[in-house]
């Protein structure tokens, strides 16, 4: 049942037959299995916490963009089969968006899917505590021996007060290895 359940299937009907024992033969178990129909989701509600919540109730435009970009990128939107996997993928995807958009200590206060098994439907509720925002600061630089500082200074396409993302870094990790003036480079 719960391999079903995990595939959406809630209303399954399982029935097990057992033969007639035999001497000298196996036991003989038969399992019928009717799945029904599938679970699909009829609701998905996100609530927010932390500085991001701060932020949207002073009409922060980053922090509306933000929550619409997580709400048009949520992976198991209404009318979609409600799997267990896909759940997972939901909740994991959007931690990692916030993470990587400027909160990258987000974590869930809390998650809920409720199935409702005879109407075949899941309604699913997050609250998302997206910690505080960071914000880029100083470039410091370690290491150079050879290499005069402005030359990975020129490159920093961030500024100091702009808000955190994660490609920001790894753009500027890239182009620094790129130029191939180091043995290696960790941004």
């Amino acid at each position: 049942r719960s391999l079903l359940e995990a595939e959406g299937y809630f209303s399954a009907q399982i029935r097990a037959s057992v033969s007639d024992e035999v001497v000298g033969q196996p036991t003989l178990i038969t399992l019928m299995v009717e799945p029904g129909p599938k679970t699909h989701v009829s609701r998905v509600q996100m609530v927010f916490e932390g500085e991001l919540d701060t932020l949207l109730s002073k009409d922060d435009a980053e922090a509306k963009a933000l929550v619409s970009a997580l709400e048009t990128h949520w992976a198991l939107p209404q009318g979609e089969v409600f799997k267990q996997v896909d759940w997972s993928a939901a909740k994991n995807g959007m931690l990692a968006r916030m993470r990587a958009q400027g909160y990258p200590m987000a974590t869930w206060s809390g998650t809920s899917a409720t199935v409702d098994a005879q109407a075949q439907t899941a309604r699913l509720f997050v609250v998302a505590d997206s910690g505080p925002a960071y914000y880029f600061g100083d470039v410091y630089i370690e290491g150079l021996k050879e290499q005069r500082a402005s030359s990975v200074l020129n490159l920093v396409s961030f500024v100091k007060g702009q808000l955190y993302r994660e490609q920001l870094l790894l753009d500027f990790q890239e182009r620094l290895q790129k130029l191939n003036l180091f043995d290696s480079v960790f941004v």
